[in-house]
């Protein structure tokens, strides 16, 4: 699910409709379990992206050291391989779609975060209903 689509579904499951408290309590668990089942789905991939990331690494690594099946024509000091490995285009693109899933669950943790405090909300909204109706 792209970032966009995904902020766009949050912001409707964390309005509150004034109207309906008693549905919307019961909901709330619910649409929790919903982005933390995300957010579990985000980290097992971010997992699987992260190890594919470092074999490219050992993989560039051990080409750009001459050890490869088609080593690297010129052989390079620690501080040029660091500069060649972290230019390589292979590793960039992991990178960007690594932090890609990060800031995606980052977004997640605080969304579940937020349905937590959208529980004591719709409680407390609740209670000061009855405090205005007398009860």
């Amino acid at each position: 699910m792209k970032i966009e689509d995904l902020k766009l579904e949050i912001d409707q499951d964390l309005k509150i409709d004034l109207t309906n408290l008693a549905i919307e309590s019961a909901e709330n668990c619910i649409k929790y379990h919903k982005y933390n089942k995300l957010l579990l789905t985000e980290k097992l991939i971010y997992r699987k992206l992260w190890v594919e990331h470092q074999k490219t690494k050992k993989e560039v690594y051990r080409f750009y050291s001459g050890y490869g099946d088609s080593p690297s024509p010129e052989q390079f000091d620690s501080s040029g391989l660091k500069i060649h490995m972290s230019g390589e285009a292979k590793i960039l693109d992991e990178q960007s779609k690594l932090f890609l899933i990060e800031e995606k669950i980052k977004f997640l943790e605080t969304t579940c975060q937020n349905f937590i405090s959208r529980g004591f909300s719709i409680k407390n909204i609740i209670e000061l209903r009855k405090l205005e109706s007398g009860n």
